[in-house]
């Protein structure tokens, strides 16, 4: 990872670059979760927003499938934007 970028290897072997947004470790599990995004946009024009969890040891990310987990990525989703909506505002 630099800065605020990190390169994901795909399943076909070609790389990507993303955006992180959020990086944040949590006093529950004490797990670290990142946040971000290609900047492509869905069909409502949103801009593509993904979540892993970051496994320190085998140096992966993770599929988030805990709905706990996910409760608490999506405050966190909220709690960013509605500071970034501050900032911009």
């Amino acid at each position: 990872m630099e800065d605020n970028t990190m390169i994901l290897k795909m399943k076909d072997g070609t790389e990507k670059r993303y955006e992180i947004v959020l990086s944040y470790v949590t006093v529950n599990n004490g797990y670290k979760y990142i946040l971000f995004t290609d900047n492509t946009t869905n069909y409502k024009g949103d801009i593509n927003l993904y979540a892993k969890r970051y496994n320190s040891e085998l140096n992966k990310l993770e599929d988030i499938t805990d709905e706990e987990e996910w409760k608490d990525v999506e405050r966190r989703i909220d709690e960013y934007l509605l500071k970034d909506g501050e900032h911009n505002a």
